[in-house]
């Protein structure tokens, strides 16, 4: 929605001259991922899904939804929109062989909506988000995944030290990597 969208696109704004790369895990259709990209002037965009559905199931987040086919159409719209270092990997997250060129991370946006995938997704990216990077998680105290609000909740018992954790009433969950 025109809300998350907002939050991602001033994110963005704050670290448009930090030369890192940023993520879009769970990308689907690619409506983040593109906007972070065309506002964003250095580091590269990746967006990264199964497009095949979920994998690991949750009580409403079953294998066979949010499955999206036609990735040409993504690519094209990456084209439509003229957008520079801009790419679409295909994959079960974090799968390190098509990632081995991403070294530091401004900004990370995970929307996978299942705990494992959450926890994979943070896991991997903890470590290569850089000082004053961002990672944003969608859906943060949304009814239907109540699994992602307790995967947060959890790391910010544990991570404290590592992130200011920001909560915003339109179902996200910001970190700041001090």
């Amino acid at each position: 929605d025109q809300k998350r969208l907002f939050t991602l696109f001033n994110i963005i704004q704050q670290t448009n001259n930090i030369n890192a790369d940023i993520l879009d895990i769970g990308c689907m259709r690619g409506g983040a991922g593109i906007l972070m990209s065309k506002v964003s002037s250095k580091g590269n965009t990746y967006l990264i899904d199964t497009f095949d559905g979920f994998h690991e199931e949750e009580k409403y987040h079953k294998k066979d939804i949010f499955i999206f086919k036609d990735i040409k159409e993504l690519k094209q719209n990456i084209k439509n929109f003229k957008l520079k270092k801009t790419y679409v990997l295909k994959q079960i997250f974090p799968d390190k062989k098509k990632l081995k060129n991403i070294n530091k991370l401004k900004v990370c946006h995970i929307d996978v909506n299942t705990y494992a995938s959450t926890k994979n997704s943070y896991e991997y990216v903890k470590k290569k988000i850089i000082k004053g990077g961002f990672i944003v998680f969608d859906d943060y105290g949304i009814f239907g995944v109540e699994q992602v609000t307790k995967f947060v909740n959890e790391i910010r018992k544990k991570d404290k030290k590592l992130f200011y954790f920001i909560n915003n009433y339109m179902g996200q969950c910001i970190l700041l990597k001090k």
